[in-house]
């Protein structure tokens, strides 16, 4: 009897402690499935957060870009004793400081990427790294403002110093040179929004890290396009000074408004009574510009020859120049000896100027056609539409050759264009117009 009373109580209390210990089982089971269940999630969102190879192109063509910049710091620290502070800094602008920033990225890059391939869920995304670097990018503005891609050749013109240090150091380059360092910071900002568009494209739209690239792409595109527009202005503005500084003139080209658009070598056609005359023509966004010399004209009219008026075009004057809201622009049809030509009407108070210009092809003639009725149109405050180019005959009514007899007999032709009520009539250097009324114009039109 003892024994069975003790079997019992040991029966018992070894099925108490054999369900106590199968709870505590179950519950270790169950934290240990949670765990690897969420190890395993967090392993799979990391690893196919960013594409591996997207990441390391970025990573190494960072680390070669950054070898380039310290290749030019240790150059310029070389050339202190044959240029000067200014001469450096225009040479490579505000080159210390983007090599500084450009260090901080390329840690946050390592550091992101060894943790992706660590499989460690501590630090920041691939996109909140370029967000809050984009205001520390912007020291690239300073670059992009004052560099200036001819700046090097200017120095070597007037510094043999340099010259001789320049050839020197692209001896010791094997597959580069001063000309292709020196544009580096400019080609590696316009890269980013590459490099970012391609990341996420290849990042799955599912993973939480995606909408924060995309968000990077924006801001990084944004900033290269501002950039990329500062240094546009800088260098029209430039260019302003360029021009004023060629012309001897009074007349002052440079004003805060003046935006440089083109430029061109183009041949006036005069009569017979006249000879023609090359002609350096500058377009800006509320003037127009033709700019010559005595010397050219002489040698021109000597020669006929393009070198020969190169040659004497550092001695320009301004020839004429008129606003544009008083231009009108027309295409020259072939024949009479006008090739590629374009007409020039300028309205002014009393008589209307017509100048008859020719140039080396219709594709350029072509795009001066399009530029000029660009800036007409903006200057005139008109609801401007992109124009194409062979939009230039809209709006005209009635256009082609006119068939007549003169008081001799002879047959004549003139090329006329009805346009509302004005009615043009080209020769080869002039036109003549006329101010039609309503009853007029549509019988002339018929």
């Amino acid at each position: 009897v003892k024994l069975k009373l003790v079997h019992d109580m040991i029966k018992s209390v070894v099925s108490v402690a054999t369900q106590r210990i199968e709870v505590d089982l179950c519950v270790v089971q169950a934290a240990l499935r949670k765990h690897i269940a969420v190890k395993k999630y967090k392993e799979k969102r990391r690893v196919s957060l960013v594409p591996r190879l997207p990441l390391q192109e970025l990573i190494a063509t960072e680390r070669n870009y950054l070898q380039h910049l310290n290749k030019l710091q240790e150059v310029f620290s070389q050339w202190k004793e044959i240029l000067s502070r200014e001469e450096l800094f225009l040479l490579c602008p505000n080159l210390d400081s983007i090599v500084n920033v450009n260090k901080e990225l390329l840690v946050r890059l390592e550091k992101y990427a060894h943790s992706i391939w660590a499989r460690n869920e501590e630090g920041n995304t691939l996109g909140q790294i370029f967000i809050q670097m984009a205001d520390f990018l912007r020291v690239y503005t300073e670059f992009f403002i004052n560099y200036d891609m001819n700046y090097s050749y200017q120095l070597c013109v007037k510094n043999p110093d340099f010259e001789r240090a320049v050839q020197k150091l692209n001896n010791s380059l094997k597959t580069s040179s001063l000309e292709l360092l020196l544009p580096k910071p400019f080609q590696r900002l316009l890269l980013y929004p590459i490099l970012l568009e391609r990341l996420v494209k290849e990042t799955p739209k599912d993973n939480f890290e995606y909408k924060q690239l995309k968000k990077a792409h924006v801001t990084i595109s944004r900033l290269a396009n501002d950039l990329n527009e500062r240094k546009r202005n800088a260098e029209d503005k430039r260019a302003v000074f360029r021009i004023q500084n060629s012309l001897n003139t009074k007349f002052n080209l440079v004003e805060a408004s003046r935006i440089f658009k083109r430029e061109a070598i183009v041949t006036r056609l005069h009569t017979k009574r006249e000879k023609n005359i090359m002609l350096k023509m500058y377009l800006f966004n509320d003037i127009i510009v033709f700019a010559s010399s005595q010397k050219s004209r002489d040698s021109m009219r000597a020669s006929g020859s393009m070198s020969s008026f190169l040659e004497a075009y550092s001695q320009d004057s301004i020839h004429s120049l008129f606003q544009l809201n008083r231009v009108s622009v027309f295409y020259v049809p072939e024949g009479n000896g006008v090739n590629h030509g374009m007409q020039l009407v300028v309205s002014e108070t009393q008589k209307f100027v017509s100048y008859t210009l020719a140039f080396n092809s219709d594709e350029e003639r072509d795009n001066w056609v399009l530029s000029i009725k660009t800036q007409v149109d903006l200057n005139q405050n008109l609801n401007f539409k992109q124009l194409a180019v062979g939009d230039h005959t809209k709006g005209i009514i009635k256009q082609g050759w006119l068939h007549y007899r003169n008081w001799h007999g002879s047959w004549k032709r003139r090329y006329v264009r009805l346009r509302g009520q004005t009615f043009f009539i080209f020769r080869s250097d002039e036109v003549f117009v006329f101010f039609l009324d309503s009853v007029l114009a549509p019988s002339l039109a018929h």
